[in-house]
């Protein structure tokens, strides 16, 4: 328990000096992909170093005590240990806390597969584009774009599957899910959450710098960001998994 206990401390750590280093240096670049190689190097990293252990040999003198008369306690004495620590207690609390965010993120993921699952899917070369009746906002997940038709333009729909044909080509649905483990992990760390939210806007930065659509017509995709931001939706629980 304890050995688990520092484990997760370190990675707390880690995480830490990650995302103040972003926040410090980075944050306000405009480098979206070096970001994003750091912010995920982060999340692996803060995972992998507290493994790490430098063992140091020491050659101590070897003693003679066969001739000396100091008593050497018997091994076979037993000696009673109290299992209920304050270790035990803050790690069967830190386990309650993430057996219930994986619950919830199950759910999610069998809601996301009920929607990719329904819809009238369109195979395109690179992508498959899944419409749906639902009354959800556009999202990709992996290489799945699913929007629903009705709610938006022509011309709407062409920015928006744009931006989203950016996010399936560079698969940021990895992203998205590597850190929604690592909110399982660490849910009681505030740093986490912060870092989550630091991923999501530089991954949306990124679809936004190499989308086309927005390159020739910036105007016209601020204004489908402001109706996004305007249409509150049923798909909160939908999108929380989904690669942006």
């Amino acid at each position: 328990m304890e050995a688990l206990f520092y484990y997760i401390v370190k990675i707390s750590s880690v995480l830490l000096l990650f995302f103040s280093c972003y926040q410090l240096f980075l944050r306000k670049e405009t480098l979206f992909q070096f970001n994003r190689f750091f912010l995920l190097s982060g999340l692996i990293l803060s995972a992998l170093f507290p493994l790490l252990y430098i063992t140091i040999t020491i050659n101590a003198p070897i003693f003679d005590l066969t001739n000396t008369n100091v008593a050497i306690p018997s091994l076979s004495e037993t000696s009673t240990v109290n299992a209920f620590t304050p270790y035990s207690f803050l790690i069967t609390l830190y386990l309650i806390g993430a057996f219930i965010l994986f619950i919830k993120l199950f759910r999610q993921g069998l809601d996301l597969k009920r929607v990719l699952n329904t819809g009238e899917r369109v195979k395109l070369p690179a992508t498959v584009h899944i419409k749906t009746k639902a009354t959800i906002q556009p999202f990709s997940f992996f290489k799945s774009i699913v929007y629903n038709p009705s709610l938006h333009s022509e011309k709407e729909l062409e920015a928006i599957v744009a931006h989203e044909e950016v996010h399936a080509a560079q698969l940021h649905s990895l992203d998205i899910i590597l850190m929604e483990v690592f909110i399982i992990l660490q849910w009681f760390n505030p740093i986490v959450w912060l870092y989550r939210i630091a991923v999501k806007q530089n991954l949306e930065f990124l679809a936004d710098t190499e989308n086309h659509q927005i390159k020739t017509n910036k105007k016209a995709y601020q204004y489908i960001l402001l109706q996004k931001t305007n249409h509150h939706d049923q798909s909160t629980k939908i999108t929380q998994i989904k690669s942006i």
